[in-house]
């Protein structure tokens, strides 16, 4: 017996979609997606993750409050070396390139899935709009020697309730939201505020 399934995954924005008559085999495409989405999200945050400016904390974190507000988000808690930002999806993405993330990430997710629930079953499963979903953004930042502070961004994603008969799973984001979410951060804070990298 096949039944509707749908499942958000923690960190994506998004709610994967489709049949498949095996609750285990669902779960382990899922953990595997997510185990990939692990693995080149990292490779992305080790490149483009943090920034060092020749600026002091109080300096950074201002630069940060601002850029947060003109790309859309909502801060949720600010301390002296962190901010945690919100925004409802699409934001901070345009339709455009909220739309790209579906179309370079959708065939990705249905080709790793169907090494665990097949290919026929793995080609129902297709990208939500993540409409339902929080978009987060943590900053960081640490002073480092010489008058120099680190800045630190990672995304991330948060149902803002489940679907009927949804589950959650998994924690990273697609690569794309992470390329595409620290390209529009950086320009952001570096561009409009004119802060000098080091």
């Amino acid at each position: 017996m096949r039944f509707f399934k749908s499942l958000t995954l923690v960190g994506t924005l998004f709610t994967l979609f489709g049949c498949v008559s095996n609750q285990q085999q669902l779960q382990a495409g899922m953990s595997e997606l997510n185990d990939h989405w692990g693995s080149v999200d990292s490779k992305i945050y080790a490149k483009d993750g943090s920034r060092y400016y020749r600026a002091d904390n109080k300096t950074c974190m201002n630069a940060a409050m601002k850029a947060a507000l003109e790309l859309g988000f909502e801060v949720t808690s600010s301390e002296n070396n962190l901010l945690i930002l919100r925004s409802s999806y699409p934001k901070p993405f345009t339709a455009q390139e909220a739309q790209q993330i579906v179309d370079v990430e959708e065939p990705i997710a249905q080709a790793i899935v169907a090494n665990k629930v097949g290919s026929t079953n793995s080609n129902s499963f297709h990208m939500g709009k993540g409409e339902n979903n929080y978009i987060l953004l943590k900053i960081t930042t640490s002073s480092e020697k010489d008058g120099i502070t680190k800045v630190s961004a990672i995304f991330s994603g948060e149902p803002k309730n489940l679907p009927p008969g949804g589950s959650v799973a998994g924690k990273y984001s697609p690569p794309e939201v992470v390329r595409i979410g620290l390209k529009k951060w950086w320009d952001s804070y570096e561009k409009n505020f004119k802060l000098k990298k080091s």
